[in-house]
C-alpha cells in the first residue's frame, strides 16, 4: 500500500509506493527517487550547506565498491569536482573553466603533469610521453582539421589514405593585382642561410635561418618583432614559417633557368 502525505493545498508532496520507489510531488514514482514539478514553476534541487567552507558532496556507489563516485561542490572556491575510484577525474572552477586529469588551470605551462584544460576560446593539452592530440576522420577523404578567421575559412588540414595535406586558400578568385613580374634572386641573395643550435638543444646543431634576417627577403613568412619580450620580460620569440619561401625559391630557379638558356643560345 502506498503511503502518501498531502501539504494541504491540493497536491501530494511526498509518496512511498508498495514497491519503495518515493516520489515528491507525484504519486506515481517512476524510479527508485521521483521528483517532479508543477506546470507553473521550474523544478529545482537544492543542496546547502552549513558554511562556506565544507564541501557539499553526492555519493554514488554499487554494492561493492564504497561509493567511490562523488559529486563535490566547494563553496569556499566556488567550484565543482568530479571524483572516480576516490580521486578527482575532472573540475568546474568558478570561471567555468574545465580542467581534467589536473587542477592546473595552465597545463600549457606544466612540465611535470599532463592534463587537459577547456575555457572559452582556450583548450590547453600536456601529455607527460605520447600523442597529445588525436584526429581521426572516419570514412572518406577529406578536411579533418577547419582554420578560420572571423568565421570564414582560411586553410585546414586534409587526410587521405596515406596522406596529410596542409593547406592555405589560394584560389584565383580570392586575389588581384598577380604579377608574374618581379626579381626574385636578388631578394634571395638576402638570406643567409646558418648552421646553429638551440640553446635548450646543445648537442643537435640544424640548418636554418635567423628570423628577423629574413624580414627584410620575405616578410611573411615571419610573425613577431625583433627582441619582443612579455610582459615578465621573457622572450617573445619570432618564428619562421619555411613554406613561405618555396615561391621566392621557384621563382629564382626560373630566373637562374632563363640566364642559363641565354648563355647557352648566345
Amino acid at each position: 500500500m502506498a503511503l502518501t502525505k498531502v501539504t494541504g493545498q491540493g497536491i501530494d508532496n511526498v509518496t512511498v509506493d508498495s514497491d519503495g520507489k518515493v516520489g515528491i510531488g507525484t504519486t506515481a514514482p517512476h524510479d527508485l527517487f521521483h521528483i517532479k514539478g508543477s506546470s507553473s514553476a521550474s523544478t529545482d534541487v537544492s543542496l546547502q550547506g552549513g558554511d562556506d567552507t565544507n564541501d557539499i558532496r553526492l555519493f554514488f556507489g554499487g554494492s561493492t565498491n564504497a561509493f567511490n563516485g562523488q559529486i563535490i561542490y566547494e563553496p569556499d572556491v566556488n567550484a565543482f569536482a568530479f571524483s572516480t575510484s576516490g580521486s578527482e577525474r575532472m573540475r568546474i572552477t568558478s570561471g567555468g573553466t574545465v580542467l581534467v586529469g589536473t587542477t592546473d588551470t595552465s597545463p600549457f605551462n606544466n612540465t611535470s603533469a599532463a592534463g587537459l584544460s577547456l575555457s572559452t576560446g582556450d583548450i590547453q593539452i600536456a601529455s607527460s610521453s605520447s600523442e597529445s592530440l588525436y584526429l581521426n576522420r572516419i570514412g572518406s577523404d577529406g578536411r579533418a582539421v577547419s582554420i578560420r578567421k572571423g568565421g570564414s575559412f582560411i586553410g585546414g588540414i586534409d587526410v587521405s589514405t596515406s596522406q596529410v595535406t596542409y593547406n592555405q586558400t589560394s584560389d584565383h578568385r580570392l586575389k588581384e593585382n598577380v604579377s608574374y613580374s618581379w626579381d626574385a634572386t636578388a631578394r634571395l641573395k638576402k638570406l643567409k642561410p646558418a648552421r646553429f643550435n638551440y640553446i635548450v638543444d646543445a648537442d643537435n646543431t640544424v640548418d636554418g635561418f635567423l628570423a628577423h634576417e629574413v624580414s627584410e627577403a620575405c616578410p611573411q613568412a615571419i610573425t613577431g618583432e625583433k627582441d619582443a619580450v612579455d610582459s615578465d620580460g621573457n622572450i617573445d620569440p619570432q618564428c619562421i614559417d619555411h613554406s613561405k619561401l618555396v615561391p621566392l625559391l621557384c621563382k629564382t630557379i626560373l630566373e637562374l633557368e632563363a640566364r642559363i638558356t641565354a648563355l647557352e643560345a648566345g
